[in-house]
């Protein structure tokens, strides 16, 4: 799980937000506006990428929710060969996942 916090620049809603970032370099499987019925809903990714050294391919989940300015970007990173086995705690850990608007 890797976190960053960046200035949110003008936006003002997560789907405004996640709609302009760039994941050309991304096999996105699935984007969107998640958890709308919070005060600070989200924006997710779901993606496989390679990763060098080596070349293996891996899962990844990224949430973006803006709140106090910023934009909190949150990354689970898994095996493809063990997304299967992890993607329901991924999903937990991202429901938890709430930041104040």
């Amino acid at each position: 799980m890797f976190v960053r916090m960046l200035p949110v620049e003008g936006f003002t809603s997560a789907l405004d937000y996640g709609s302009a970032v760039d994941g050309s370099d991304w096999d996105i499987e699935a984007r969107g506006l998640v958890y709308p019925g919070r005060p600070s809903p989200s924006y997710r990714f779901h993606y496989t990428r390679i990763v060098e050294p080596g070349g293996e391919q891996v899962r990844w989940t990224l949430l973006i929710t803006l709140g106090g300015g910023n934009a909190v970007w949150l990354w689970v990173r898994g095996d493809e060969d063990d997304w299967t086995a992890v993607e329901a705690v991924v999903d937990d850990i991202l429901l938890r996942m709430a930041v104040k608007p």
